[in-house]
């Protein structure tokens, strides 16, 4: 196996994806050219369902296992979304401007700030900033937490980079299959990375 080998791949919906999160044989999309969101089949790519985002500009999805989480720019708040109805259940601030990435660890959310190349730990109730550690690569781009370590791809360095969760210090890195890629999430087993210039959504090796 090699890290960042295609396993599979199919059309994102809509025309630019920025966002990816993964959700029990499903993926959550979204994009820049409108305000929908997307479930769609892992499989084939099939959209299953979609809704409209509370706001526009959405730059950071987080499955939590119930309800989805989307940070937006416009707003500069992260809203909990009921997925079955698109209702916002609660908004809380963001930490930081810029919004470029979201994730949710089991117990906590993570933002990524852009214009800060910084990443924060985030009470999901309250919305209050827990840590924050800097990230090694601009432009940042989109995270996941998998096994107390952090993901993150940047379309900066056309790389993917593990980093220590707790010190920031980054493990390795490898190649990303194509250039210019942002949404970045896992399925248990391998990671799907959302590239802007094909509005392609790819499977790949992790190691």
């Amino acid at each position: 196996m090699t890290a960042g080998r295609v396993i599979r791949s199919f059309a994102a919906p809509g025309g630019f994806v920025v966002c990816l999160d993964y959700a029990g044989g499903t993926l959550w999309v979204s994009d820049h050219f409108t305000d929908a969101i997307w479930q769609v089949a892992v499989d084939t790519g099939r959209v299953l369902r979609s809704f409209t985002a509370p706001a526009s500009e959405n730059d950071g999805l987080a499955w939590d296992g119930r309800s989805l989480w989307i940070a937006t720019r416009s707003t500069g708040l992260i809203y909990q979304v009921d997925v079955v109805t698109g209702r916002v259940i609660r908004s809380i601030p963001q930490p930081a401007e810029c919004v470029a990435g979201l994730a949710w660890d089991g117990a906590r959310l993570w933002f990524v700030s852009q214009i800060e190349t910084r990443v924060y730990q985030l009470d999901p109730i309250t919305g209050r900033s827990l840590r924050s550690f800097a990230l090694p690569a601009y432009p940042a781009g989109d995270i996941v937490i998998v096994d107390n370590v952090l993901w993150h791809a940047s379309d900066g360095t056309d790389k993917i980079h593990a980093l220590d969760i707790v010190t920031g210090r980054e493990l390795r890195s490898f190649d990303m299959p194509v250039a210019s890629s942002y949404a970045l999430t896992f399925d248990g087993h391998y990671l799907w990375l959302g590239a802007q210039t094909t509005n392609t959504i790819y499977q790949i090796e992790i190691v």
